[in-house]
């Protein structure tokens, strides 16, 4: 129980301190998914011992309006539910993909000013990347987030993990395995 209210805490904290969007997916166009097979997952806690390096494999991000691809663990899926293309595979591995730059600097000050997070840290900042942690008021979980902005030829997209399932966040190696997908954004090769 104490598990489940710590993950409404999270989306209910993430949706409050950053915003999120308000976009409804569209009655008449449906969004699209990727059918891929997805095999069951373990919850994993921050001091679980690191799993082997999954297999990366290039996903195809064309068919949700970006001309892009991205590396992802074998298996992985994509599916546009609002404004951003979310690429997951189970619960342990889930990124957002959006067109445009994130202001970093906005990010980072909302994060500072956010009262309901104790223990907040900056891990790293650069003109690129923002990654921080904190934890919860009322729950003794650390959890991670990360925000890159990545030019792709003239275009811009920003990736994050913030609005993933509460298991993406818990962890180093798994903030360091969606951080080096998230560096593999690139065109997809013109066929």
């Amino acid at each position: 129980m104490r598990a489940l209210a710590f993950q409404i805490a999270i989306f209910v904290f993430a949706g409050m301190s950053v915003g999120c969007s308000t976009e409804p997916p569209s009655v008449n166009n449906p969004k699209p998914t990727e059918p891929v097979a997805q095999p069951a997952s373990q919850a994993r806690t921050p001091d679980s011992p690191a799993k082997t390096e999954p297999r990366l494999v290039k996903l195809d991000l064309s068919s949700f309006g970006l001309p892009l691809t991205i590396d992802a663990p074998e298996g992985a899926k994509a599916e546009k539910p609002f404004s951003y293309v979310k690429v997951t595979k189970g619960d342990e591995f889930g990124l957002n993909v959006s067109e445009g730059k994130e202001d970093l600097a906005d990010l980072k000050k909302e994060f500072l000013a956010n009262g309901a997070l104790k223990d907040k840290k900056i891990l790293e900042e650069s003109d690129s990347v923002l990654l921080y942690e904190f934890v919860v008021s009322g729950f003794d979980v650390k959890v991670y987030y990360f925000f890159t902005n990545v030019k792709v030829g003239d275009k811009d997209y920003h990736i994050t993990n913030r609005l993933a399932h509460i298991n993406t966040t818990k962890n180093k190696e798994t903030i360091e395995l969606l951080r080096n997908c998230a560096k593999s954004l690139a065109a997809k090769p013109k066929q």
